[in-house]
């Protein structure tokens, strides 16, 4: 009797987080979808490593989420490829290239989740996936990505990549969706840029997060104002298709044309840019040789 007395009771431990994996709960309680260059075939196997891994990671109320810790170490063995990165100005092969858009459309994603957000660091120029200020550099063994599950229920994030874009969307209860509004506004000509998220309850609107990032690069004047929110076209936190993404524009080499903004492409690796690694090379302190 106490064998199967302990037996349920594992597997009452277990299971709900199995199923949480597997299956999608309730609604959508924010997403976000950025581009990429898939003609850059080392990066792209990045990205698509980095999603497998994400996807299906899920977090009990009060949980906090570390994008370092659910990647692990960017290695061959973990299946991570060399790609460009931008250290001192200079280029050079890194192993586990390009997976700072990851964290950077997670961060979106968990912004329009209304989640609380721990730890996010810009990269020091402006990358072109995400808006100004809306960017998450990671590295590791330096800088994490992380935020807690505030929403008082389980929470799974489900990500994928199709073609050239890639999408990452949390989901939850619908007793758990908030409505939030998040918006970019830039100064110091155009080199700073500062980010606040609105939640709505009924009548009474609520500035619950504020950021600032400062870029040794000047916003495209295109790109100097943003507003994304979570309110999706049925109402009921299910989201339309992902929205269309750039075509990749014809490539002459691997990482394609530099950018006329950024003509160092320190840290920009989106469509457009020459490609970055893991951008965490940018960083204001100087990073390691080797990860």
């Amino acid at each position: 009797m106490k064998r199967n007395t302990l037996l349920a009771i594992i597997l009452l431990l277990i299971l709900p987080a199995a199923l949480w994996a597997q299956d999608t709960p309730g609604v959508c309680l924010g997403r976000y979808t950025t581009g990429f260059n898939a003609k850059n075939a080392g990066r792209t196997s990045n990205l698509k490593v980095a999603v497998k891994k994400l996807n299906g990671t899920s977090l009990q109320p009060g949980g906090v989420f570390s994008f370092n810790k659910i990647l692990g170490e960017r290695t061959a063995a973990a299946g991570y490829r060399e790609a460009i990165v931008f250290q001192g100005g200079e280029q050079k092969l890194e192993l586990g290239g390009g997976i700072c858009q990851v964290s950077s459309t997670l961060f979106n994603a968990a912004l329009l989740a209304g989640m609380e957000i721990l730890s996010r660091r810009s990269h020091s120029k402006m990358v072109d996936y995400v808006p100004a200020g809306r960017d998450a550099m990671v590295y590791w063994g330096q800088q994490d990505f992380s935020f807690r599950n505030n929403s008082g229920s389980p929470v799974v994030i489900k990500a994928s990549v199709e073609g050239s874009s890639m999408t990452v969307a949390l989901w939850g209860s619908a007793d758990s969706k908030k409505r939030c509004t998040v918006t970019s506004s830039f100064k110091n000509n155009g080199k700073s840029a500062v980010v606040k998220r609105i939640v709505e309850s009924g009548s009474v609107k609520t500035t619950d997060y504020i950021s600032s990032s400062s870029y040794t690069t000047t916003v495209k004047k295109a790109m100097k104002s943003s507003t994304d929110n979570n309110v999706y076209p049925d109402g009921g936190g299910q989201p339309a298709a992902p929205p269309a993404v750039e075509t990749p524009p014809a490539l002459g080499t691997d990482e394609g044309p530099a950018p006329a903004v950024n003509p160092d492409g320190d840290g920009n690796e989106g469509i457009g840019f020459e490609e970055g690694a893991d951008e965490g090379v940018v960083i204001e302190v100087p990073a390691p040789d080797a990860q």
